[in-house]
Formats: C-alpha cells, sequence, structure tokens
C-alpha cells in the first residue's frame, strides 16, 4: 500500500513546537482514512504528545512516526539561505505506532528521503520512541539543513 500525499503530515520543526503544531492541526486531521503524523526529528516524547492529541480530539487512525536525527550528512553555509547536502548517513531510525505500519512507511516516505537518491540510509525500525526521546543530539534545527536535500 502506498500512503497518498494528502494523508501525511510531516513536522520539521524545533522540538519545542512540536505540542503546538500538532494542536493546531489536530482539528484538520481527517477521521475516516488512516492519516500518517511524524516528525523528522524525534526528540522531546513526541509519542507522549501524540497519545495526548489522539485522546483529546478523538483520532482513531492516526500512525504516528518519530525519526531518530536528521537522516542527511548536512551543514549550513550561509545561515538562512545555503544549506549543503553531502548525502545520506549510512543507516537511519524510525519508531512508529503501530510497529505494523514500518513497511507502509518505509515504502510510502522513508525511501525517498534517502535511499532512492542515495543508495544507501535504509531505515530501521526502533522498538521504542524512548531511545529517540533520550537522544543526546542538538535539538537546534536549521531550516537549511531540513531543505539541503532538494
Amino acid at each position: 500500500m502506498m500512503i497518498s500525499d494528502k494523508r501525511i503530515v510531516e513536522m520539521s520543526k524545533s522540538v519545542s513546537k512540536y505540542r503546538l503544531m500538532l494542536n493546531k492541526i489536530a482539528p484538520y486531521i481527517n477521521r475516516d482514512k488512516k492519516v500518517f503524523v511524524g516528525t523528522i526529528y524525534g526528540q522531546g516524547g513526541f509519542n507522549w504528545m501524540m497519545d495526548h492529541v489522539i485522546r483529546e480530539y478523538k483520532l482513531q487512525n492516526v500512525v504516528y512516526f518519530s525519526i531518530g536525527l536528521l537522516p542527511w550528512i548536512t551543514r549550513t553555509k550561509a545561515y538562512g539561505e545555503i544549506g549543503i547536502n553531502y548525502g545520506s548517513k549510512a543507516v537511519n531510525v524510525v519508531a512508529i505506532e503501530p510497529q505494523t505500519e514500518f513497511d507502509t512507511l518505509n515504502n510510502g516516505l522513508l525511501d525517498s528521503l534517502c535511499f532512492n537518491y542515495f543508495g544507501k540510509g535504509k531505515f530501521l525500525l526502533s522498538s521504542l520512541f524512548l531511545s529517540l526521546t533520550l537522544s543526546v543530539d542538538n535539538q537546534i534545527i536549521h531550516l537549511s539543513r531540513l531543505y539541503g536535500l532538494f
């Protein structure tokens, strides 16, 4: 099964903005179809925020995911203007709930983030969101890094 572009919400924001963004988009999430909601950076207890939003807004068909770290090796050349992408990391990690949706997410989105372009950077399934939440990586994401792939 492929995921329609109208059924994926991917947030690339600083961790401190996830809760605010989730509460803003939750009323507009389709309740009749399966919707994938995730982050490209998995720190900060995203799964706990999603559990809260799912209960509060009575969302039945939401699959949520977090990518462990930025999946590319990037740097900022000119802040806010130029980003450089050196390619994909060798391996990437994602957590997803429910875990049975990993293949759908992998085939519909994750492979297109890295593997289809660079021939490496396959995603592995993390057994817990907690390992992503407790990552010691820097929580600041520069927009030029996020757009460096394209």
